[in-house]
């Protein structure tokens, strides 16, 4: 029994997966086809980029918010300078741009060591208000053969954007799992000064947690203007919320010291099933997003209890 237990609880997205599944098999059995896979994959990969990314700061013990920003201004500038510099000079350009704040993030968590909710909120307010400013509150578009290959191109049935999503997820895994850093994340976020006295160098790693991310979401914000032929302040906003719920969801915790970017993927891919069940159910779109922040709410709250309990247990009470 006990064994059953710990096997549902470390495998909680599994089994929420599944029940999504069984309530699908009863209300729309039309639900089950190559079409839906296919179309699930390629509308999780954006944020499933940033997810990958997100997974190594939360083992790290951090988070970035300003990825909600840096995403939908990434949208913006690619679409304005891809007329003038083409797609390849302005797709680096763009990423470049989200390394230098994720760098600017890093270094106000890492060296100055000011509270990571309040370096990135601030970031993120502010990159709103350049955003705002550039585009003045209106999309521009991003009509181009190039990236409509990019956003809309496909070996077989599936996109390229997904390709390059696997892609992310199988580096992620090998750093996390093969490479001096990716230990190094695990030892940070388990225990910062344990790991400092160890000789880990640990605001480096805090450091290059924020520059993959920032890199990672204007990668995203790339992607998304090429699907979408257009970039716009309104992209993307929601990508923290949602990609901080897949990686708990796939059983990392927010305290640090643990993680999985396979599991986060399935924490994406029930994320992703739910917005597609509520698109079957005709669910209401105000409703969809209560249900969505619950489910948030919900994760954060479990992860707070298991966190708890687990130092409850390591302190003998």
């Amino acid at each position: 029994m006990k064994n059953v237990k710990e096997l549902a609880k470390t495998n909680v997205v599994i089994l929420c997966i599944l029940a999504v599944l069984v309530v699908m098999a009863v209300a729309s059995p039309n639900y089950f086809s190559l079409a839906t896979l296919t179309g699930l994959l390629s509308q999780i990969s954006v944020y499933g980029i940033v997810a990958c990314a997100m997974t190594m700061a939360i083992i790290c013990g951090e988070f970035d918010l300003s990825v909600g920003s840096i995403l939908p201004f990434s949208t913006l500038l690619f679409a304005g300078w891809m007329p003038a510099l083409g797609v390849p000079l302005t797709s680096v350009l763009v990423v470049l741009m989200g390394l230098g704040l994720g760098a600017v993030n890093g270094f106000f968590v890492a060296v100055a060591k000011i509270n990571a909710f309040i370096v990135t909120l601030a970031t993120m307010v502010a990159i709103e208000g350049v955003m705002l400013t550039y585009c003045e509150g209106m999309p521009i578009p991003a009509i181009n053969d190039v990236a409509k290959v990019i956003g809309k191109g496909a070996v077989g049935s599936i996109s390229y954007i997904t390709i390059i999503f696997f892609v992310c997820i199988a580096v992620t895994h090998f750093v996390l799992r093969r490479t001096v850093f990716g230990r190094n994340l695990f030892a940070t976020g388990g225990s910062y000064d344990v790991a400092k006295f160890a000789g880990i160098p640990v605001r480096f790693t805090k450091f290059m947690v924020f520059v993959i991310l920032g890199g990672s979401a204007a990668l995203a914000g790339i992607l998304l203007a090429c699907r979408l032929q257009a970039g716009s302040p309104l992209y993307g906003q929601d990508v923290c919320m949602q990609t901080v719920a897949a990686a708990v969801l796939g059983g990392a915790s927010l305290a640090g010291g643990r993680g999985s970017v396979l599991r986060t993927f399935w924490g994406m891919v029930f994320i992703g099933m739910l917005a597609q069940v509520f698109t079957y159910l005709n669910v209401y779109v105000y409703f969809q997003q209560l249900i969505s922040g619950a489910v948030v709410v919900a994760v954060v709250i479990i992860d707070a209890f298991n966190s708890r309990r687990k130092a409850e247990l390591a302190a003998g009470i």
